[in-house]
């Protein structure tokens, strides 16, 4: 399986927080399922095809078959503006506050199957010109649809090779970090002095397994993401890590990234 990059930029972003209802407040990092939105959204993956589904069973095949890894390219800016919105209840007005991102890029790594992994190079340009190669089926963007996202710079990341899990020693942080907190997906990947900075989100991973009798069934599990922030991203990676939900992969120059 070959892994790809590109980079990927919008003049806005929102990632809502799921958790949070009476305002809308976003995440400096989108999810596994907006990456999967993203590169399904320009092969014309549908996402639902049924009322009241949540993923098409085709989208769901994508999912399984593919990883994904982000690097935050620098930390955006975030805004707040408010709404009115009128009550239900009562006859009047409430505001409404929403968050959003100013200049968000990221560096997205992505493994998949070879057919969809074709489509999605016979798309993206490999230059920065931001230009598709061939048409988009649909229009991508980062968290809501006004939020028009620039795909650029695709190229195969040769010099990636999967960390042996008895290798230790000091790696940098190349991408972000994720820990499940779940017990039976739980295990400690790294150990980080108190030099490096790191930002926290807790976010929804939607992770697909296939029963016996071949059905789809959609986990949803609360991971952790560390999200490297600063040049000095030097960690050890734990004695505890085995590849499952997290796959470490490493450069030459000993960056690791994480797939999930």
């Amino acid at each position: 399986m070959s892994i790809y990059s590109f980079f990927v930029r919008s003049e806005f972003g929102i990632f809502p927080d799921p958790t949070i209802t009476t305002n809308k407040v976003t995440y400096f990092l989108p999810n596994k399922s907006n990456i999967i939105g993203l590169l399904g959204a320009i092969i014309g993956i549908p996402r639902s095809d049924e009322i009241g589904g949540l993923y098409s069973k085709e989208y769901l095949r994508f999912l399984k078959a593919t990883k994904i890894g982000i690097r935050l390219v620098n930390l955006p800016r975030k805004i707040i503006f408010f709404t009115n919105h009128i009550s239900l209840k009562e006859s009047k007005t409430k505001p409404f506050k929403t968050e959003m991102l100013v200049r968000p890029e990221y560096k997205i790594y992505f493994a998949t199957d070879k057919n969809y992994e074709e489509e999605i190079v016979n798309k993206i340009p490999d230059n920065d010109t931001q230009i598709p190669k061939e048409g988009y089926a649909y229009t991508p963007y980062l968290g809501e649809a006004f939020c028009l996202a620039n795909l650029y710079n695709l190229k195969e990341e040769t010099e990636l090779e999967k960390l042996d899990a008895n290798e230790r020693g000091p790696i940098t942080m190349g991408s972000v970090f994720i820990e499940p907190t779940r017990e039976e997906y739980y295990s400690t990947i790294f150990q980080a002095s108190a030099t490096v900075k790191l930002l926290f989100e807790y976010h929804l991973l939607h992770n697909v397994e296939q029963k016996a009798d071949g059905e789809m069934h959609l986990n949803k599990i609360i991971v952790k993401y560390y999200i490297p922030v600063s040049e000095n991203n030097e960690i050890e990676i734990s004695e505890n890590y085995k590849d499952g939900l997290c796959t470490i992969y490493k450069t030459k120059d000993k960056r690791a990234v994480c797939l999930f």
